[in-house]
């Protein structure tokens, strides 16, 4: 009771605003109003089909495009320190889901010592976060890793990005005894390159493995 009443006396003094048009937010809503939420492109239908990722299933919350305010979500997740954003997007993203699509583990896309140190963080972990407290299904970050600094695919073509994200990841340790299901998860789906690395260095290892992809966002064409 007295945390209850402590946080509604900081509110007054210091009330959480929209992080778009700045209004004032209601206790209900995180980070965006109702009015700005209403801007962001729900993907309202199952799983989509990515051609460099031939039959996995991709599961995506928002359709993401240049000067959009999904963007300017993943660029305050990625380059604004807002990693509090991933975990909002993750949960939601999870809510949004068919139990029958749900993995037995999830599994963040890793980035790379260096690119954490300079973030702060992974921000497909706390995607991942977000995802686990909706559903409860465990996280494994220990899994995969990143053994290639590659440079950014945003001004990159799709035969570009492959060759980028070559040889990008490795298996660190073995999957627990007992998985058959697990999920990748990332922030932005854009030609499938990054994902498809992933994906390969999985089958390579368990080729009998049922994988599905859940992303934040989509980037549409």
């Amino acid at each position: 009771m007295r945390k209850y009443f402590f946080n509604r006396l900081l509110h007054v003094f210091f009330p959480s605003r929209c992080w778009h048009c700045t209004e004032e937010l209601i206790a209900e809503e995180k980070f965006l109003c109702c009015y700005c939420d209403q801007e962001l492109e729900r993907v309202y239908y199952g799983p989509i089909n990515v051609h460099l990722l031939e039959e996995i299933d991709c599961y995506g919350l928002y359709f993401y495009e240049e000067k959009s305010l999904v963007q300017k979500l993943i660029h305050g997740l990625k380059y604004g320190h807002i990693k509090q954003l991933g975990f909002e997007l993750g949960f939601r993203l999870a809510a949004t889901l068919p139990k029958s699509c749900l993995p037995q583990l999830i599994l963040p896309v890793p980035i790379t010592p260096r690119k954490c140190l300079e973030r702060g963080y992974n921000q497909s972990e706390w995607i991942s976060k977000g995802f686990q407290a909706c559903t409860g299904v465990r996280m494994n970050v220990k899994l995969l890793k990143r053994i290639k600094n590659t440079p950014s695919q945003t001004q990159l073509s799709k035969r570009e990005r492959q060759k980028n994200v070559d040889g990008a990841f490795k298996l660190a340790q073995p999957l627990p005894p007992g998985i058959n299901h697990v999920g990748i998860i990332d922030d932005v789906l854009t030609t499938g390159a990054t994902l498809q690395q992933v994906v390969k260095v999985l089958n390579a290892a368990y080729p009998h493995l049922r994988i599905t992809i859940f992303v934040a966002s989509i980037a549409r064409g």
